[in-house]
């Protein structure tokens, strides 16, 4: 575990997400085929996601990451990463010119990821704008399913010896009842609709944007529709979103809500 670690940098995308990242850093694990993603806003800024990577599962796991795969990318090849990997004695393994297929476990993990994020995007019609908050929902999402490279176990279970509970997946891009954190007016609304956009790595729940304030927070105890799919029904092109005028508040009521 961790003896080995598989690292791409994918981008830049035409597209600018929308909190400004262009790149995303794919690290995948040899022995688990776990995978974690990094958002980048610049090609540069490779260094500084490796670096906290290595440090914090060596500290999880009581394990040391020895050699670190990548291609000839000068993101990799430079002297900050180069003093980086000798100071924490990691060992850079390049690929040869011209043969992508000697990185080939990042390579596959990437089409894999970039399949998965356009089926979750197109199937809520999810802004090209969200295409990075897509592809960490993707992660997750494929690091808790079976592989056949893992004799059908899934990355997470290879990892943690355990499987993974699949209780808290809801379908990407849906319809969400926020809970509104307690105010002192009775009248106030106790929930507000927004967009189910993942799941947070750092907290206990559920990554979501609300469209009225474009922002994103993140709550645990929520009420989803999972047949709804609020982009469909929502323009965020311009500074302030407008509602399909077809859009009927019936769209909106609870039915039969569960958990």
């Amino acid at each position: 575990m961790f003896y080995l670690i598989h690292v791409d940098l994918w981008g830049p995308y035409s597209t600018t997400n929308f909190d400004g990242n262009k790149y995303f850093l794919t690290i995948v694990d040899d022995f688990s085929r776990m995978s974690w993603i990094f958002l980048l806003k610049h090609k540069y800024d490779v260094s500084m996601s490796i670096q906290p990577f290595l440090k914090f599962f060596k500290n999880q796991f009581a394990k040391t990451i020895k050699v670190i795969q990548t291609d000839n990318g000068t993101e990799f090849v430079n002297s900050v990463c180069e003093t980086m990997f000798k100071e924490m004695r990691v060992i850079h393994q390049r690929s040869c010119p011209y043969t992508p297929q000697q990185n080939g476990v990042v390579e596959r993990k990437h089409r894999h990821l970039l399949e998965v994020t356009r089926a979750l995007r197109f199937q809520a019609k999810i802004p090209l704008q969200f295409w990075g908050h897509c592809m960490l929902a993707a992660s997750h999402i494929i690091n808790r399913l079976p592989s056949s490279v893992l004799n059908f176990q899934t990355p997470y279970e290879k990892l943690y010896g355990r499987k993974p509970d699949l209780s808290h997946f809801r379908t990407i891009g849906c319809l969400c009842f926020a809970k509104v954190l307690p105010a002192n007016d009775k009248m106030m609304a106790r929930s507000r609709t927004v967009d189910h956009m993942g799941y947070s790595e750092i907290q206990k729940g559920y990554i979501l944007f609300d469209i009225a304030t474009r922002s994103f927070f993140v709550r645990r105890d929520d009420i989803f529709r999972e047949e709804v799919f609020l982009f469909s029904h929502t323009d965020i092109t311009d500074s302030q979103p407008v509602f399909v005028d077809n859009l009927q508040a019936s769209d909106f009521i609870l039915q039969n809500p569960s958990h």
